[in-house]
């Protein structure tokens, strides 16, 4: 049976939840003395940084699809899209968000001395200043003569505080205006251009880069990472963040090599952690076969036939046509399949020792294994393919935010899954509870079912474009005119 666990998408899903110890009773509460609580603080602060810089690098979790004899329970939780499943042997991990978080407009531009202007503000100067001014603080849309008119007055002062200030926050205003709009590539148009004006700015690149990596436009993702070490030589992030964007194109060789010439510079935890992750990888595949088709990567067993690898190859394209205009949507780049030929080769990658089969949100590749291709392309493999292909697509599309329940149910969907004739355990989606592991899967699949019923494939996608976008109650609401809450609550109710 597959086997995962259900989590929730919360409104911020860049962050995994944090757990702490019981508050105390306010009589009970000791007296802290001024000294006390500035050193708990700096203690606070520094373990926070550390553990920050350790788990940066760690994997996302993985869409798992686990053998016909998985475990029988699992702790099921549903506060974030970013919980691993059951089995799952890292699950305080805190992994790079892949959703872009604009610049503060508050932040302001780098701290500058004003060498570079020339001259004094004239008056003409001082009066495009106060227009400017003016068009910011009321908040409206800035448009291409704001835009010029700042440049202007960058050509010429560049390195003036007040001017910086207000050239930040026009295209800061620019670009927010842009996105409230849907127009993502025109806002990051304008943030590539503060990249360009304030290279030393460190948020800047950031926010360029989390917004083409959750795009799924790796191969851009990787040219404001090159940039951005161009400016910043010393950035272990930066390290990271490019050995990610050439893992997700499938060049983790070149991947393995900008994280040696990082440590080499300096040993970092992060991305030596990062580094061992990709050598255990490629040791595992580098006597594997090699074809690629227009939209996949296929890694197979040494001595499978070209014909054989043809035939997956031909198989997936089949099923992205069907998936992309089932889900109204394909996801850019390539796909990384790999098929090992032993039960062991998902387990040695990082995935459970029970799983046949995973998706990774960190690297995104799907990974088969006990996948014999002597046999040909059999009935569950095929299942299984699919299965793990709708991950890739539900990632790209939801922006890896969608909801467990709904992740894994519409994966069995659309891989010809439907719900059987059995007592649904609704309880198996509730948070923190503790049940077998294949009722979640059935309570899922009919948690997607119900959706369907109710407003058919065009609502489904309507929600996962939309969780895209937007927090998962605002999607649910969007789509189905419920929460996600009243959503669970409304498929119970059908179903007693």
């Amino acid at each position: 049976m597959l086997a995962k666990a259900a989590l929730r998408a919360t409104q911020n899903t860049s962050q995994t939840p944090a757990t702490g110890p019981a508050s105390t009773p306010e009589a009970g509460r000791r007296r802290t003395s001024r000294a006390d609580v500035g050193l708990g603080i700096l203690l606070v602060v520094a373990v926070a940084w550390a553990a920050r810089t350790y788990f940066a690098d760690r994997d996302r979790p993985q869409s798992v699809e686990a053998g016909r004899q998985g475990p029988t329970t699992a702790n099921v939780k549903r506060e974030t899209a970013e919980n691993r499943g059951p089995g799952a042997t890292a699950p305080d991990e805190s992994p790079e968000t892949d959703v872009s978080s604009p610049v503060d407009e508050t932040e302001g531009p780098p701290t500058s001395t004003g060498a570079g202007a020339v001259g004094p503000l004239s008056e003409k100067d001082r009066k495009t200043l106060a227009a400017l001014e003016h068009a910011v603080e009321g908040r409206g849309t800035i448009g291409s003569a704001e835009i010029l008119l700042a440049e202007e007055l960058n050509a010429r002062h560049h390195g003036l505080p007040e001017v910086d200030q207000l050239v930040w926050a026009v295209f800061q205003q620019a670009a927010a205006s842009e996105r409230q709009q849907g127009r993502t590539d025109e806002a990051l148009r304008y943030i590539e251009r503060l990249t360009e004006i304030w290279p030393e700015s460190l948020a800047t690149w950031r926010e360029l880069y989390d917004a083409r990596a959750s795009q799924g436009r790796w191969r851009e993702a990787e040219q404001v990472a090159r940039k951005a070490l161009a400016a910043h030589p010393t950035e272990a992030e930066f390290y990271r963040r490019l050995a990610r964007a050439l893992v997700r194109q499938d060049r983790s060789e070149e991947a393995a090599d900008i994280l040696r010439q990082a440590l080499a510079r300096g040993e970092d935890l992060g991305l030596r952690g990062m580094l061992t992750e990709i050598e255990t990888g490629l040791s595992h595949e580098r006597d594997m076969g090699r074809a690629q088709s227009s939209h996949f990567t296929l890694h197979v067993e040494a001595g499978a036939s070209a014909r054989e690898g043809r035939q997956v190859l031909d198989f997936l394209e089949r099923q992205y046509t069907d998936l992309g205009r089932t889900l109204d949507y394909e996801p850019p780049g390539e796909i990384p399949v790999i098929l090992y030929p032993t039960a062991a080769g998902v387990e040695a990658s990082g995935g459970p020792r029970w799983a046949v089969a995973t998706y990774s949100h960190a690297d995104g590749r799907i990974r088969v294994s006990t996948a014999d291709l002597s046999r040909g392309l059999t009935a569950d493999l095929e299942e299984t393919l699919v299965h793990e292909l709708a991950h890739a697509f539900i990632a790209g599309r939801t922006r890896m935010t969608a909801p467990r329940d709904v992740n894994e149910g519409l994966a069995q969907y659309v891989s010809g899954r439907r719900p059987r004739p059995v007592v649904i355990d609704t309880r198996a989606l509730d948070p923190g509870s503790i049940s077998r592991v294949s009722d979640f899967y059935e309570a899922a699949l009919s948690f997607v079912a119900f959706l369907m019923k109710k407003q058919g494939q065009a609502g489904m996608n309507d929600l996962l474009k939309a969780l895209g976008e937007e927090d998962v109650d605002q999607a649910f609401r969007r789509a189905y005119g419920l929460d996600y809450d009243e959503a669970h609550k409304a498929w119970v109710k059908q179903l007693r």
